[in-house]
C-alpha cells in the first residue's frame, strides 16, 4: 500500500510541469491534441468528449472520448455522414442543455422542500419522482442519439465500430 502511494506521489510530481505549463499558457486547455474543437484528423465532431478536454471532466471520460474519436475516424465516413452526425449531435446537445437545466431546477426545488421547518413528505417524494423522471428522459435521449447515429452508418461501418469496441472480439461479442 505504501509503495503504491509513493508511486502515485511520484507520478503526480512528474505531471506538475505539464500542469504549470498549461496554467501559464492561459489556464486549462479547452481543446484536444489536434487543435481547438477538433478531434482526430478526419473524425466527425461526434461522441462523448468530442469537443476535446473540458475542465471538470474526469480522466476516464476524456480517455473514452479520445477512444471514441479514434474509432469514428477509422470508419471512413463520407462528408454526408459527417454532416448528418454533426446535425444529430448539435440537436442532442441543445436538448441536453435544456434537460440539465430542468434537472438542476428540480434539485433546487427539492432542497427548498427539504429545508422547510416541517417538510411535507408527499411533496418531497413527488419532487424526487420528478427528478427520477427527468433523469430517465436524459438516459432515453442519449440512447435515442446512439440509435440515430447508428442509422447513419452502413452495415460494414457498424461492424467495424462494434469490433473496435474495447473488451469485444472480432464479431463484436463480449
Amino acid at each position: 500500500m505504501r509503495k503504491t502511494l509513493v508511486h502515485l506521489a511520484a507520478a503526480a510530481l512528474l505531471c506538475m510541469p505539464a500542469l504549470v505549463h498549461a496554467q501559464a499558457a492561459g489556464g486549462p486547455a479547452r481543446h484536444s491534441f489536434f487543435g481547438p474543437g477538433q478531434g482526430a484528423p478526419g473524425a466527425p465532431e461526434f461522441g462523448p468528449g468530442a469537443r476535446g478536454f473540458a475542465p471538470g471532466r474526469g480522466l476516464q471520460r476524456r480517455q473514452r472520448g479520445m477512444l471514441m474519436r479514434q474509432r469514428w475516424a477509422a470508419l471512413g465516413l463520407s462528408d454526408t455522414q459527417r454532416q448528418r452526425l454533426r446535425d444529430l449531435r448539435d440537436a442532442h446537445q441543445r436538448q441536453a442543455i435544456e434537460q440539465r437545466a430542468q434537472l438542476a431546477l428540480a434539485r433546487l426545488d427539492l432542497q427548498k422542500l427539504m429545508r422547510a421547518d416541517r417538510p411535507d413528505q408527499e411533496a418531497v417524494n413527488a419532487q424526487i419522482d420528478r427528478i427520477a423522471r427527468l433523469r430517465a428522459e436524459q438516459m432515453k435521449s442519449a440512447f435515442e442519439l446512439r440509435l440515430r447515429a447508428q442509422s447513419v452508418l452502413t452495415d460494414e461501418q457498424l461492424r467495424q465500430l462494434k469490433s473496435s469496441a474495447p473488451g469485444r472480439n472480432a464479431r463484436g461479442e463480449m
